[in-house]
């Protein structure tokens, strides 16, 4: 057998707690094998120590023979070990812990190791390869801790909604900058990052009133009534603004930045929430009839979208 484990950092529920998340992963508490593997050593005290005050993790078992095997279930182009299946799905759940609650829950390590068991011995795991990440960011540098059992279950549910995104669509482009952005510290890429996630998703096809048309669409998707759309493109159209002065260079000093940061995140994450709560709009959205199902709810001056089914199967 094998495992995958990432090792969680700046969360803490009730010990012995076991919750199932997608592609065989279980949040459980860090096995023993893992703190005692003389590989740690070599990592260096830093993220020795890491891995000692870990309280929980990401396990996942699985059948393998060794490092690199290939993964029978991978149907992307060229092929894929499993292990490395298992650190993208890992990745996934990363990220599905902040849509839940945004704090600085996540992991830096994610390590691979093959049990040695023979017919007459067992023998624990041996770690054979250890990928790395950044940590999961806060714009505001607090280090905060998810504590609330009911947003990692939440958390569960999410990133079984995340791996059920394919690939090639803007969907999965806006996911991979989602990621990029909460591990990133840099401000002005962070931004952009939330920025490359919303204009995936909102964008026009053709290039033409790109700003606007992205603000509108926005703000009619995360609004519940006619006056809150109107009060939200504003408040948009400047958070567009903030990126078009970072990407010319002119933000610094900036005393709006922050408000920005936070309206932009907030957005981003309401948006995806919404999108992986209901999987006939996600369904929409990854279609090639996203444009047009965004430009007729827009023209429609409706709060509520178009019927979907008008959409689907393209």
């Amino acid at each position: 057998m094998a495992f995958t484990v990432a090792p969680l950092h700046n969360i803490s529920i009730y010990p012995g707690t076991q919750i199932p998340f997608g592609a065989g992963f279980l949040l459980s508490d860090v096995p023993r094998w893992l703190r005692e593997d003389s590989l740690l050593r070599q990592l260096g005290r830093r993220h020795s120590d890491a891995v000692q005050l870990a309280q929980h993790a990401l396990i996942a078992e699985y059948p393998a023979a060794g490092y690199g095997e290939a993964d029978p279930d991978w149907k992307g182009d060229g092929p894929q070990s499993i292990q490395n299946s298992k650190y993208q799905a890992a990745l996934l759940a990363g990220l599905a812990l902040w849509l839940a609650r945004p704090t600085s829950a996540g992991f830096t390590l994610v390590f691979h190791a093959i049990s040695l068991n023979t017919d007459d011995v067992e023998m624990p795991p041996v770690i054979q390869a250890v990928d790395s990440h950044n940590k999961v960011e806060r714009y505001n540098g607090i280090q905060d801790t998810l504590t609330s059992l009911n947003d990692v279950m939440d958390a569960a549910k999410l990133h079984n909604a995340l791996l059920s995104i394919p690939k090639k669509n803007a969907v999965w482009t806006a996911t991979r900058a989602l990621w990029s952005a909460i591990t990133t510290s840099a401000v002005d890429l962070r931004y952009l990052l939330f920025w490359i996630a919303l204009e995936a998703l909102f964008g026009p096809n053709e290039g033409t009133e790109v700003s606007f048309k992205i603000a509108q669409r926005i703000s009619f998707f995360t609004a519940d009534a006619s006056k809150t759309a109107r009060e939200n493109l504003k408040v948009v159209k400047e958070c567009y603004s903030m990126r078009s002065k970072i990407v010319h260079g002119r933000w610094e000093g900036d005393p709006k930045m922050a408000k920005a940061m936070e309206t932009t995140e907030n957005a981003a994450r309401i948006v995806f929430l919404y999108l992986l709560r209901h999987p006939e709009l996600m369904a929409v959205f990854r279609s090639r009839k996203r444009d047009e199902f965004l430009e007729d709810w827009v023209f429609s001056r409706q709060i509520d979208p178009p019927p979907l089914a008008n959409y689907l199967g393209a």
